[in-house]
């Protein structure tokens, strides 16, 4: 938007200049005639007609320079104000479905079973948990409750001391929607496995 405004302005003193080159320009043309028409009886007539021709060109030159900072303005005005055929709405088929996930304890130990909830909107019809490579899930609607639930096994030799998992949302129209919750291993539990390991 401001590269416009600077290309309007331009545009609207390039005009203005101009304008005035030629008003001077006419002026002087006008000065030479009327000394010349001093030694002459009817010569001096002559030279009026011209001096009338750039009073009329001066106010047309004027007209233009207006003109055309009306149409800077004009187009600027255009370009700033958004038309409404441009304007597209989303159909709601082509949104994706909204999701929030929690899980039950946010400490597990290895081998234990950790219960992840989660909330969709309306237009959810499948939910999917899964850990990376080891497991994919499927939630299940608990209708009293209105939440999505699934079960998980945490690994007994986790890679790390925190296991994030990823839960995904789809509507009828195959949307999606991913979130992640994350587990975490108890510290000393994932210092022994760290030890055990070398």
């Amino acid at each position: 938007m401001n590269g416009t405004i600077k290309r309007s302005t331009t545009f609207a003193l390039t005009a203005l200049a101009i304008v005035l080159a030629a008003v001077g320009c006419n002026q002087e043309r006008g000065q030479v005639t009327s000394k010349g028409g001093g030694s002459g009886g009817d010569f001096g007539a002559r030279t009026a007609a011209p001096s009338q021709a750039v009073s009329a060109s001066t106010a047309e030159l004027a007209n233009t320079a207006d003109a055309a900072v009306s149409a800077a303005d004009t187009s600027l005005e255009a370009e700033q104000t958004p038309r409404g055929d441009e304007t597209e709405v989303t159909p709601a088929a082509y949104l994706p479905p909204d999701v929030v996930a929690t899980e039950t304890e946010l400490v597990a130990v290895p081998g234990s079973i950790v219960e992840i909830l989660a909330e969709g909107s309306d237009d959810v019809v499948e939910m999917i948990l899964s850990d990376g490579g080891r497991t994919n899930a499927a939630f299940r609607f608990d209708e009293g409750a209105g939440l999505w639930r699934a079960s998980y096994r945490m690994p007994l030799r986790p890679a790390s001391n925190r296991i994030g998992l990823s839960v995904t949302a789809k509507n009828a129209e195959k949307r999606w929607r991913r979130v992640w919750v994350f587990v975490k291993v108890p510290s000393e539990v994932a210092e022994a496995d760290s030890a055990g390991s070398r």
